[in-house]
This record gives C-alpha cells, structure tokens and sequence, in this order.
C-alpha cells in the first residue's frame, strides 16, 4: 500500500514538473510574439531605426535585409536595446545559399544582442554573415593611389565645369573623387603634389550614382557621410518593333511593388501581369532553365499568385516568363529592356483599389509628339476616363488632354497639383458620370 501510495506522489509530481514546464514555455512563446524591437540598420551608409511590434514584422525586415544584399549592398544592423552576451566576445561567421536558414540565423544574433553585417555573393547565391559583440564604428581610412585628373563628363551630365576634380587612382578599377578642381593646387599639409605624384589620402568615402545611373562613383569626405546608395527605380519596358509600350514595369525594390502600364486590352499580359499595381515575392525557386522565380499578386482581386521567372542580360534587360498561363503569347515570354534615365514619371491611383497606373514620358524627343501610357485594370466594375493603352498630349508636364491612340478618344481634365509635385487631383471635363469625380494619383518617386 505504501508502494502505491509513493508511485501515486511520484506521478502527480511528475505531471505538475510537466505541467510548469508546459507553462513556461507558453509565457516564453507569448513574449516571443509580443517581443518588441527597436532595430537600428544601415544600407549604403544610411542608417534608420525602425520599431518593430510584432514577429511578423521583424520576419519582413530580415526578408528585406536579404533583398538589400542580393541587390548589392552591405547590410549591418542590431537591437538597440539589447547588450552582446558575456560570452559572445569573438565574431561568429555563418554563410548559407538558402534564404530562411539566413534570415533564422541572423534572428537568433539578434536575440543575442550582437550586431550582425550581412553580405551578398551573386556568383555562389551565398548570404554571408558576421556577427559581432559590439557595433562597428565608422572610421576615417588612409588610400594609397596615384593623384590623377578627372574628366569632367565621368562625374557631370548637366554642363560643362571650366576644371576637371583631382582624383586619386587606387587601381585601374577604382578612382576616389575629391572635391577640389584643377585650377587649385593640390596639397597636403605644406607639400603641393602633381598629377602622377603617389599620396595617401585619409578620410571617410561614400558612393554615389553617376548622373544617368550607368555607373557607381566613389567619393571623399572628410565626415561619416549618412547618404544612402538609392538604387534609381528601374522602368522595363517591351519595344520589338511593332508593340512600343506593350508592357511598362516600374520597380519598387523596398516596397517589392510593380506598376505596370499595358496596351494589351485582352486578358492575355493584361489579366496576369497588365495594368495596374501588382506585389511581389521572391522564392528560392528556380525555373528549369535555372532562372530565379518570383512570386505575383494582385491584392486588388485577391487573385492567387502567379510565378514568374527572371532571366537577367549583361545590357540590362531582362526576359520574363509567365509559368502559370500556356496560353500566354510567344509561350508567355517577354523580352523587357531597361531604362534607369528614362523621362518617364509613373502616377498611381488606389482609390477604391482601382490602381490606375500613368507612365507619362516628360523628355519627348523632338521628332516624337508629348506621349505616355496608362492602364484602368480590368477589374474596375465601373467606367474611368482612362484606358489600357498609348496616349499623345499637348503637353509632357501635364495632364490636362489625353488622346488614346487605339479609339482616338480624347479625354480633357482640370489638373490640380499639390505644392510638393507628388499629388495631381485629376477631373475630367465634359465626361458622364463614371466611377469617380476625381482621380487623385501618386508620384511613384524615383530614387536620387
């Protein structure tokens, strides 16, 4: 009997242990859901800070993290709450070529305190890692190079300077601008050194784009510099000939939006990637050609996500590829070229989710007449005074008169514009009665 009533003691307080334990790790997953992170990055020499309430925010940031990487930046960042463990003194490295083992990876830094750099190899699809107990500090650093002449049309597109800048050449891939001209002599402390002479130059470089985006420069300063490397806005667009403007894409690659303007008026590219805004996902999927697959949604119809595979050119375009439709044309291919000094502005209207797209070129060339291209997505269950196509106005900075080529429909509005250019309220003159009064769009902005 008193054997039975030891296994009865034995057994509730085994079951009570497990039932502490069960406990606690339900508090435990419930601060880990309510966990709040203030999270301190930089990109391209830009740091921000960004509060994060949930984990589905945070997941996002490191799916960013990731994007930021692949697309050629560095990326540090760390909780600023949070202390590096004792015993996290030395830098822990880890690399992989799968895409939530590193965003897994780096959370984990995170929840240790450290500061985490991520990086990008695009030859072997690697993320690498290094995790560190303290925050870098930005120092200035010595660069050893040949004092040489810059010419004037490397680093400005808008006129001509009466004097190239003094570079230093560091190889022949590599050549740091400094801000002084030719007709000053350059010195360093009370030594005047000649184009040709070898100096070491100390102090903080950050990069720029070059005036038409073609190149990245390099730059001295004799301060931390907090200018980000925005990479300019790429606008693809389809021109074989015979379908100028067929489709027009531009990129948002922070936000992964896409806004697409289309001549089709079918549901061929217009029902699965025409006009409208659409949101995208990158996969660790591969086609059987081995190019990237992304992920399309159009949050408008709530439609299921369609695949698309990327294959990237040396020229910069860029063949897409529809997985999804058979019945697409030329088998759901798309050869896109792209412009990042295209004059085209693109304007969005999401009212009432219509996502109305214009790309509205404001850089004709003479022997070309004022033009643009806009899509009202089929989806729209009333009449807009927009249509899927090709436009000519009077006027490429405004949007007062629109004449379709397709119908030869013209369409007249009152244009009101906001006192930072960004907004125009859009009403059509003369027009029956149709989904809205007034359209009012958004400048998509690109990226200085």
């Amino acid at each position: 009997m008193k054997n039975i009533t030891r296994l009865f003691f034995i057994l509730a307080a085994m079951l009570t242990f497990a039932a502490c334990n069960k406990e606690k790790e339900l508090e435990a997953e419930v601060q880990r859901a309510e966990r709040v992170r203030d999270i301190t990055y930089t990109v391209g020499g830009q740091s921000t800070t960004v509060h994060l309430k949930t984990e589905a925010e945070w997941d996002t940031l490191l799916g960013r993290f990731c994007d930021y990487a692949q697309g050629g930046d560095t990326v540090t960042f760390h909780n600023v709450h949070a202390a590096a463990s004792q015993q996290a003194k030395e830098n822990v490295t880890f690399s992989t070529s799968v895409r939530e083992t590193m965003k897994r990876w780096m959370s984990r830094m995170e929840d240790e305190g450290m500061t985490v750099t991520l990086t990008y190899d695009p030859t072997t699809h690697t993320w690498h890692g290094t995790a560190h107990a303290t925050a870098p500090q930005p120092q200035a650093t010595c660069y050893t190079g040949v004092l040489v002449l810059v010419s004037d049309d490397l680093w400005n597109g808008y006129g001509q300077p009466p004097y190239p800048f003094w570079g230093l050449k560091i190889n022949e891939d590599t050549t740091i601008l400094t801000s002084k001209r030719s007709n000053t002599p350059f010195t360093i402390g009370d030594e005047t050194y000649q184009s040709g002479d070898t100096v070491t130059i100390c102090g903080y470089v950050y990069a720029i784009y070059s005036y038409d985006y073609t190149q990245i420069n390099y730059h001295f300063s004799s301060s931390p510099r907090e200018d980000r490397l925005w990479r300019p806005y790429a606008i693809y667009f389809c021109d074989d000939g015979y379908s100028e403007g067929l489709l027009m894409i531009t990129v948002d690659d922070d936000n992964h939006k896409l806004y697409c303007t289309s001549t089709y008026n079918d549901m061929t590219w217009q029902g699965s990637l025409g006009g409208g805004v659409f949101r995208y996902e990158e996969t660790d999927q591969t086609d059987v050609l081995g190019y990237p697959i992304i992920m399309v949604y159009n949050d408008a119809t709530q439609a299921a996500g369609k695949r698309f595979s990327i294959a990237r050119h040396n020229d910069g375009a860029v063949t897409i590829r529809d997985l999804d439709n058979a019945n697409m044309p030329n088998n759901g291919q798309l050869w896109l070229n792209c412009s990042y000094v295209s004059g085209f502005d693109t304007w969005a209207c999401d009212t009432m989710d219509f996502n109305i797209v214009i790309h509205n070129d404001i850089m004709p060339l003479i022997k070309y007449p004022p033009h643009g291209y806009s899509s009202s997505p089929f989806y729209a269950n009333c009449t807009t005074p927009f249509e899927t196509g090709k436009y000519n106005t009077n006027n490429p900075y405004s949007l007062s008169h629109l004449s379709y080529e397709v119908s030869g429909r013209t369409v007249n509005f009152n244009v009101e514009e906001s006192d930072d250019n960004n907004t125009l309220t859009l009403t059509p003159v003369g027009e029956p009665d149709g989904c809205l009064d007034s359209y009012v769009f958004h400048r998509i902005e690109r990226k200085r």
